[in-house]
């Protein structure tokens, strides 16, 4: 059965950005995932349908899953681009901090609370050199699991499987990436 250039399309973004109402860091959804939803408008679709067209490739011979990737490394080119201003900004907050906490030293030389005011200091400094060397690693949550899908690939056999099963895991791999840590209230 022939489908018009809507119903193509409509398929083609649901496989490149997945479903509106998620967020796209999903990455798509699947042939099965896409026919479903397609259903409803046209029945007769089939998942070998929509995978005939997501391999044919267009004007630019590019398929839609060269299209997926390009689309991926955009939006982790953006994360990783949010994540080096947190980083500059909490860098700056904690060399304020410092700076005023050099400054409340100097005026406490005779003071009795200097002793907890330098260790402050201290502190202080050593996270300023642990937020370097983090800085310095780039080891994030993304580069790390760049690095395991890189070992995962090279694998042919589990290459093959990923491929098969990435739809259905990526929702949860970019779910655990973007985990906001929960705030733990600190007591003395």
């Amino acid at each position: 059965m022939a489908y018009g250039k809507n119903v193509i399309e409509r398929a083609k973004s649901l496989y490149i950005l997945g479903d509106a109402s998620k967020d796209f860091s999903d990455g798509g959804l699947n042939y099965e995932q896409i026919a479903s939803i397609l259903k409803t408008d046209y029945p007769k679709i089939t998942s070998n349908t929509i995978k005939n067209w997501a391999e044919t490739p267009d004007e630019h011979n590019e398929t839609w899953e060269d299209k997926r990737k390009r689309k991926l490394q955009q939006v982790e080119q953006k994360m990783l681009a949010k994540a080096d201003s947190r980083y500059e900004i909490m860098y700056s907050q904690v060399s304020k901090l410092s700076d005023l906490v050099y400054d409340n030293i100097e005026k406490k030389l005779t003071d009795s609370s200097i002793n907890t005011t330098v260790n402050d200091f201290v502190g202080l400094q050593k996270f300023i050199l642990h937020l370097e060397e983090a800085k310095n690693r780039q080891w994030n949550p993304n580069g790390i699991a760049e690095q395991l899908l890189k070992v995962f690939y090279s694998d042919k056999k589990v290459a093959k499987v990923l491929d098969e099963r990435m739809p259905l895991l990526a929702p949860k791999i970019y779910a655990i990436l973007n985990e906001k840590p929960q705030e733990k209230e600190v007591t003395e």
